[in-house]
């Protein structure tokens, strides 16, 4: 559906302070590059799509956005119905990345990396590729490269999913985590970065640093909600707590409602919350399940608050549905 008579409010950046830029053109949507692996996640035997590149696309397509999709894929790739929706540039080439996931109650999520498709440039792209409302760089093993693609793509507002720079594989293919290697130049053109605590274990000094260069960081703690950091200031903030199946794509599902909250104007308060509710729909089915009804994660945001305990008697009901509460 086409819009009318409204202002999108974008962010641009001067030193590390956000000022409000005025879109006037309203009769089309937030357009939004992506630009990551889609990758094969080993479940249960079976592979299922994954990669931070394909929640971060399904999200903003069902927050209604004009998504344009790069990424590289293998001939081994056989769902192609994931780029129904939304423009792509994706070159088929060697093999899909593929990941195996392991979760274990209490830790962090173990990866073995069973395939690695090649780096992404910028090279041959087409010309209404760009250009773009905001730019999101969400690689899966460093993949993207920060400079090529900032000086490439024109955009108003850059974010970074900063996981897949704290990541190696070691030589018995677990993927592990390493000193991210972004300079400061590279940093100061992000405005805004999402990353997790599990991310940045063994190096709390990185969040020092990314707060001072990065205008907008959000740093998320799964169930236990997040912080969100504006030029230096911090804020911390609740989620919807549900049910959880399969916390994969939660992180990306969040980021990608902040980001397209924040782009279309909202308060940063809002665009927390209306990222949480998303994220929690994703959790309650595995891999990317629920994205058909992720939508249901904007209603949500309404009962989350800066006191995660708050929801605690209402998740301690499991045979009660959100949605008989919001009628």
């Amino acid at each position: 559906m086409r819009s009318s008579g409204h202002l999108i409010l974008l962010v641009l950046v001067t030193g590390n302070y956000f000022i409000k830029f005025k879109i006037s053109d309203m009769d089309k949507k937030l357009k939004i590059i992506v630009i990551g692996h889609i990758t094969l996640d080993e479940f249960e035997g079976n592979l299922i799509p994954g990669g931070s590149a394909y929640y971060c696309s399904q999200t903003y397509l069902a927050l209604g956005a004009e998504v344009k999709l790069i990424s590289i894929v293998g001939d081994d790739f056989q769902f192609n119905e994931v780029f129904t929706g939304m423009d792509v540039f994706v070159k088929r080439m060697g093999k899909t990345t593929q990941f195996k996931n392991i979760y274990e109650k209490d830790s962090p999520r173990k990866q073995i990396s069973l395939a690695q498709a090649e780096s992404i440039r910028p090279d041959e792209i087409p010309e209404d590729f760009k250009e773009c409302d905001v730019l999101h760089l969400v690689p899966v093993l460093g993949e993207v490269d920060i400079s090529q693609w900032v000086s490439c793509i024109k955009s108003m507002l850059v974010a970074v999913g900063l996981q897949g720079w704290l990541r190696r594989i070691n030589p018995s293919k677990v993927v592990l985590s390493k000193k991210c290697d972004i300079s400061n130049e590279e940093y100061k053109s992000i405005n805004l970065l999402c990353m997790s605590e599990d991310d940045i274990k063994g190096q709390p000094e990185l969040l020092e640093k990314v707060v001072k260069l990065v205008p907008v960081v959000a740093l998320t703690h799964g169930a236990k909600g997040y912080d969100l950091y504006r030029n230096g200031v911090k804020n911390s903030y609740g989620v919807f707590r549900t049910f959880e199946v399969d916390p994969t794509g939660a992180g990306d599902v969040f980021a990608s409602g902040l980001v397209h909250s924040l782009a279309a104007g909202k308060p940063d308060t809002e665009s927390g919350y209306i990222g949480a509710g998303l994220a929690s729909v994703i959790v309650e089915e595995v891999g990317g399940k629920a994205l058909k009804r992720i939508g249901e994660g904007v209603s949500r945001a309404k009962f989350i608050s800066t006191d995660n305990s708050k929801t605690a008697d209402f998740i301690a009901q499991p045979d009660i549905h959100y949605s008989e509460v919001i009628k």
